[in-house]
């Protein structure tokens, strides 16, 4: 074919139910000559096709994710519209049209990546932003399916690349971000980070399901009815408060009992490049 007419930015492949193709998002006017291909194209092989009718603006990464309903393509550039649709710097496309997520975010959507959390599979948004379909999120959000929330307070500075990686200590996998900034989480750390949200205690830190004094846990003042249960590799913590940079501070990597996330605010940034 005749290729793109300027640059390209973002790559994945995604079969929209015609069978799987490559698509191609970036800062430009056409892909291959054809009509409506602005900043977002598909390429079955031996031809060029319109996404729609394109963006009206750059696409600056692309990401599949199954929010429970099949899988659909995301992307996130500098675009407020896509194929005619309103859609802030954030769309998808099921294969025959693109929607808006929520109200979308406030900036360039510059990284995309799909990490599960605990709770199941999300799709996570980084970029040049402070709002999240109304929620303030610090340049990096979470996108669930339905709703937009935030990764505790993020980071300091724009989010230009997200990763999955287990790093085999333990914790399993965890969500990386690159960018510019200098904090994350209120945690220093220079231009990268991991976000994860299950820790690793040791076995005999349990006496009986009950934590041991050693592990200072510490609860918001409204507090009330913690309990904690072992249970086989798994300890469940109930009901709803803050536990203080638990993960952070004090269990990563210590072992194989996972402290299950089951409550807010469980998760947290850390800085692992000293």
């Amino acid at each position: 074919g005749m290729g793109i007419n300027e640059n390209v930015v973002a790559l994945t492949d995604f079969n929209d139910g015609g069978g799987a193709a490559l698509y191609v998002g970036g800062n430009f006017l056409s892909a291959g000559g054809v009509s409506n291909t602005t900043n977002i194209a598909k390429w079955n092989g031996s031809a060029w096709s319109p996404v729609g009718s394109g963006m009206d603006a750059a696409v600056y990464a692309l990401a599949v994710f199954d929010d429970g309903g099949g899988p659909d393509l995301y992307a996130g550039g500098y675009f407020t519209t896509a194929g005619g649709v309103s859609a802030n710097f954030i769309a998808n496309w099921d294969g025959a049209s693109w929607s808006a997520l929520g109200s979308g975010i406030s900036g360039t959507g510059l990284a995309l990546a799909v990490f599960d959390d605990g709770g199941g599979p999300a799709l996570y948004a980084g970029g040049d932003f402070t709002i999240a379909g109304g929620v303030g999120a610090n340049y990096i959000a979470k996108w669930d399916g339905a709703s937009w929330s935030a990764l505790g307070s993020g980071v300091s500075g724009l989010v230009s690349a997200q990763a999955v990686f287990d790093d085999g200590g333990g914790g399993g996998p965890a969500l990386y971000a690159g960018g510019e900034f200098t904090t994350a989480g209120g945690v220093s750390a220079n231009n990268i980070a991991k976000w994860k949200t299950v820790c690793t205690v040791l076995d005999d830190d349990f006496d009986n399901g009950v934590l041991d004094p050693q592990w200072a846990v510490t609860f918001a003042a409204n507090a009330n009815g913690w309990t904690f249960a072992e249970s086989g590799t798994e300890l469940a913590v109930t009901d709803i408060a803050t536990i203080s940079r638990y993960c952070n501070n004090l269990c990563v990597s210590r072992g194989d009992v996972q402290l299950t996330r089951s409550v807010p605010y469980l998760s947290d940034f850390q800085v692992d490049f000293d």
